[in-house]
């Protein structure tokens, strides 16, 4: 797992997005708000160098009654890391690409859930 790689989404989606970032976001957090959320990271390197693939999961939370305002939020954060060239520490970064998204009422019925995931290539 890439902590750099954290680092640095968290810091090109936090103040450039219209609603607050968070890794672990407190308990009554008012929506909306991005929540990290998981990774997933497997060796992809070769005899001289050593490289990632990670998968990146970020999630939408909305209290609007429709999609609207989770679908607006997902492509904000698309515009911003969707080929973006972001610094790494220790790292570079060989591409940041959107994967999917998707968008659906929660299990209580009201809250709007969207889930938004990119594929990282990094070598070290």
């Amino acid at each position: 797992m890439s902590l750099t790689l954290t680092q640095a989404i968290y810091i090109a989606l936090n103040g450039n997005i219209s609603v607050p970032v968070y890794t672990a976001p407190p308990m009554n957090t008012p929506m909306p708000y991005v929540d990290m959320g998981e990774m997933f990271s497997r060796e992809d390197g070769t005899k001289t160098y050593d490289g990632h693939d990670t998968r990146i999961t970020m999630h939408v939370w909305s209290g609007y009654q429709g999609t609207k305002q989770a679908l607006t939020i997902l492509n904000e954060i698309k515009a911003i890391l969707h080929n973006s060239n972001l610094t790494l520490v220790g790292e570079q970064l060989v591409l940041l690409r959107f994967a999917d998204s998707h968008v659906f009422r929660d299990a209580d019925e009201k809250t709007i859930h969207g889930v938004i995931n990119f594929r990282a290539l990094t070598t070290s």
